[in-house]
């Protein structure tokens, strides 16, 4: 059975939390909500030499240390290894939403390091998806001011996790063309991301940077047609170059041509893939077939 203890506030430590920021405003309503209505859940900790360490409950404990001004607090005392006080604060934070994107890839990232935990030990006890982890886990290759726009909500998850393809150079100059923009959708910034994938030279990548900046400062249309065209479907980059067989080329003639390209790179299920498409547009009146 467990069992509650009001413990000196003197003699609590606080643990190695997930959680690194602390919003003052935030702190101040959970204290105004604790003195009205009592505290909902004893924080939990664990005996530490002749003091106690908080497994769980951090913000509450501060709400009531730091601005209730309590001399003791409610809590459950748990004996705990480092591992299962582990366990039970990365329980804690997930299943309250109390991290931000970075500190809970930082989080997931620790227990891997810290104790070897695979993604799906992590995924079991946080409750979430490896999907998810991987995902969160991915935000931490951002570049230091992407983190910190995302930890405090300034780019949006979708966009950190595109970034997050790129190497860092490619990073910053995708982070220069959003800020330049009114909230770049994700649609847009999601072409951005796969023109940048695609620059390889130095020259290319400040090109393309000049190119977005200008476009965004005139308030220009988003091009649809040419390089810097945005075009919002999957693209694989594994594949044979599409190349024009001539200047006057019709967009039939390429697509044949790319489909005999995949089928001389033994690619016949793509080749067959794209072949789909072809004869659909052919019988659909789009273009006419080409031998």
């Amino acid at each position: 059975m467990t069992t509650v203890q009001n413990i000196d506030t003197a003699l609590v430590l606080a643990g190695n939390n997930d959680r690194k920021v602390f919003e003052p405003q935030a702190l101040s309503e959970l204290a105004a909500s604790i003195k009205e209505h009592g505290l909902a859940q004893p924080i939990t900790v664990r005996p530490l030499g002749d003091k106690f360490q908080i497994v769980a409950g951090e913000r509450r404990f501060r709400a009531i240390s730091q601005i209730l001004k309590w001399e003791t607090v409610p809590a459950i005392v748990r004996t705990l290894t480092d591992e299962e006080a582990s366990a039970v604060m990365l329980v804690e934070n997930t299943s309250r939403a109390d991290l931000n994107p970075i500190e809970e890839a930082q989080a997931y990232q620790a227990r891997r390091q810290t104790y070897g935990w695979d993604l799906e030990r992590i995924a079991r006890v946080a409750g979430v998806s490896e999907d998810l982890i991987k995902r969160r886990l991915a935000l931490l290759s951002l570049v230091e001011e992407a983190q910190h726009l995302v930890a405090n909500g300034h780019l949006p998850l979708g966009h950190a996790e595109a970034l997050s393809e790129l190497d860092s150079n490619r990073q910053r100059i995708a982070l220069r063309i959003f800020n330049q923009s009114d909230n770049m959708s994700f649609r847009v910034f999601r072409g951005v991301i796969g023109q940048l994938l695609e620059e390889q030279s130095q020259d290319g990548l400040f090109d393309l940077e000049n190119f977005w900046v200008t476009q965004i400062q005139d308030g220009a249309d988003i091009p649809t047609r040419g390089k810097h065209a945005i075009v919002d479907v999957p693209v694989r980059h594994d594949l044979p170059e599409v190349e024009q067989p001539g200047n006057k080329a019709s967009a039939s003639a390429v697509i044949r041509k790319y489909i005999e390209s995949l089928q001389a790179s033994g690619m016949s299920s793509e080749a067959a893939t794209v072949g789909t498409l072809y004869t659909a547009l052919v019988r659909l009146n789009y273009m006419s077939a080409v031998a």
